[in-house]
């Protein structure tokens, strides 16, 4: 009788504080450019690699530098990749490093951000990445976070053509991504170096 009561006081208890807002919730959309062709999401992207997805973690940062007219804290999902092959960009096959996505859940604080891409863990995805200027603790962040990240399939068959098209990791995303598209990128990324 005394666990019922107990755990009764703990919902209660757990309840209250949700209602007294001792758990914050918002939400965003971010303001980013929609692509109407992959050449032109190349064009402003200072990398694309092929990365596996190795992490996961969300961190609460202080952005009130950058903010001053909006809370001061901002949650930022964090996921660690290692670069497999390198299409365009100075980063390099092995290395390890994080990409930056504004929202996510951090302790009692979730923002909710409507652009952002879900990278799963294990993937080997296509992305598309810039370096961030404004802040060198983030260095990287997905060009267009619902055109950055297209699925690569572990086994790609030989009767394969250039036409094969990559999915895409954001269903809504109304840019293609094929073969032929990651062939040109690396054949002029290494003409013009």
């Amino acid at each position: 009788m005394k666990k019922i009561i107990l755990g009764s006081c703990l919902i209660i208890a757990s309840l209250m504080l949700v209602a007294c807002g001792a758990f914050s919730t918002s939400s965003t959309m971010s303001d980013f450019i929609v692509f109407d062709e992959v050449y032109a999401l190349h064009d402003q992207s200072d990398h694309v690699v092929l990365a596996r997805i190795l992490d996961e973690t969300t961190e609460l940062v202080d952005t009130l530098i950058r903010h001053p007219q909006i809370d001061p804290y901002e949650v930022f999902t964090i996921n660690t990749i290692e670069i497999l092959e390198v299409f365009s960009g100075s980063l390099r096959v092995g290395d390890i490093t994080r990409v930056w996505q504004l929202g996510g859940r951090y302790g009692n604080t979730q923002l909710n951000n409507y652009d952002k891409t879900s990278l799963a863990l294990g993937e080997s995805l296509v992305l598309f990445l810039n370096n961030n200027t404004f802040d060198a603790n983030r260095p990287l962040g997905l060009t267009a976070p619902t055109q950055s990240a297209y699925h690569f399939p572990s086994i790609i068959p030989f009767s394969v053509g250039d036409d094969f098209e990559l999915e895409s990791v954001n269903p809504s995303n109304p840019l293609s991504l094929t073969l032929g598209d990651i062939i040109n990128i690396t054949n002029e990324t290494t003409e013009n170096e």
